[in-house]
């Protein structure tokens, strides 16, 4: 009986590590995928480039040329926010596991998946509402409502998306760095990770200050890096580890 019931518990363990695992390549590959396909359409390689009228147009004209290319544009940020919607559930899901690696009854443990879990939801929650106000703009847009009434729309919810991203990067970045701290007290072996997380988050807290502060292009360029390179390894080291 002892037998059976060791083997058991052998093998849903096992299961569980691979379900850790294949979580971690999921959301390694939506990130790395969004950011990309992000970096790629604000860049003028995916879409057409963001119209920059003369100093001699009218306002209201340039605001006309605007909304024409927004509306092109809405399409494919569907799909790159979409693929990143799920890039941060596996994060959560991958977060959870983290805990159970280090021990699930920490406090500093809690601490983290609570921190990370806000700030993914905060960030899945902003992004989805802004899709919602960005096609009543495109839609407005062209049924020929007032240039006044979409830019107005369009302003209202960008700043609301903008301060809910500022609060998820923070609290990502501070469930990392408690995850490392957690790491660290529970003498978890592989300092290699909890280095990298350590730095994961210090990023995080980097890119949430940039945002705030908007100089030059040092926010595209960290938001492009950890998108693409810093939470695809994370996720991918912690799903091998919890594997393991």
């Amino acid at each position: 009986m002892a037998t059976t019931t060791t083997e058991r518990t052998g093998t849903a363990e096992r299961g569980t590590g691979g379900t850790a695992s294949r979580v971690g390549y999921l959301g390694a590959a939506s990130f790395a995928i969004a950011a990309a396909w992000y970096g790629l359409a604000t860049h003028g390689v995916t879409m057409a480039t963001k119209p920059t009228p003369g100093p001699s147009v009218p306002v209201a004209e340039a605001q006309r040329q605007f909304m024409a290319w927004f509306v092109t544009t809405l399409h494919q940020e569907r799909l790159y926010v979409g693929i990143a919607a799920v890039g941060f559930l596996c994060l959560m899901a991958s977060a959870m596991f983290v805990r159970d690696l280090i021990g699930r009854d920490l406090p500093l443990t809690r601490i983290a998946v609570a921190a990370i879990v806000t700030g993914s939801t905060l960030w899945i929650v902003g992004s989805v509402a802004q899709l919602g106000a960005h096609r009543a703009v495109g839609l407005l847009a062209t049924h020929d409502y007032s240039t006044e009434t979409t830019s107005a729309i369009m302003f209202t919810s960008d700043m609301v998306q903008d301060a809910l991203e500022v609060a998820a990067f923070v609290a990502i970045g501070i469930g990392m760095l408690v995850f490392a701290r957690a790491a660290a007290q529970a003498h978890v072996p592989g300092r290699g990770w909890e280095r990298f997380t350590l730095v994961l988050g210090t990023a995080a807290l980097a890119l949430a200050v940039l945002h705030v502060a908007k100089v030059g292009d040092g926010e595209d360029v960290l938001l492009l890096t950890i998108g693409a390179v810093l939470v695809p390894v994370w996720l991918v080291w912690s799903g091998r580890r919890f594997a393991r």
